[in-house]
């Protein structure tokens, strides 16, 4: 149990590690902008519901990513980096969640195995910098 706690405890080092690894790559994307905007519309009262939809270029969905973004914002004031903060914490909480499923269904190894994967996959990181959406929209 420990060794398994310890080899866990090293794959949450690995995926914190990738994940804040340049979370601040050069440049402002679209998603990035509107979700700023929209976390401003939260501060600003114009969004009044993290269950009202809210339009995101092309798609709809829920307000609550830009709920997440706003108290970002208002804890750490408005960045780039507290821009991605939460898209960042929430897929770093997915390798997690991904161990916490895996384990009970195909033992430990496996889970940390799959844990592992999912920690250092290029997709995986992307979508931690630019689409909070993924982990909370």
């Amino acid at each position: 149990a420990t060794t398994r706690a310890l080899l866990l405890l090293a794959v949450a080092a690995v995926a914190a590690f990738y994940r804040g690894y340049r979370m601040v790559p050069p440049g402002l994307w679209g998603d990035d902008a509107i979700n700023g905007l929209l976390a401003y519309d939260v501060l600003d009262g114009k969004i009044t519901s993290p269950f009202q939809l809210v339009s995101h270029s092309a798609s709809r969905f829920h307000a609550l990513s830009n709920y997440l973004i706003a108290a970002s914002f208002a804890a750490f004031g408005p960045d780039l980096s507290t821009l991605r903060l939460p898209g960042v914490v929430l897929n770093f909480l997915c390798v997690l969640l991904v161990y916490g499923t895996f384990a009970p269904l195909f033992r430990a190894r496996a889970a940390l195995i799959a844990a592992l994967l999912f920690a250092i996959s290029p997709q995986q990181l992307s979508y931690a910098k630019i689409l909070i959406q993924v982990g909370a929209g």
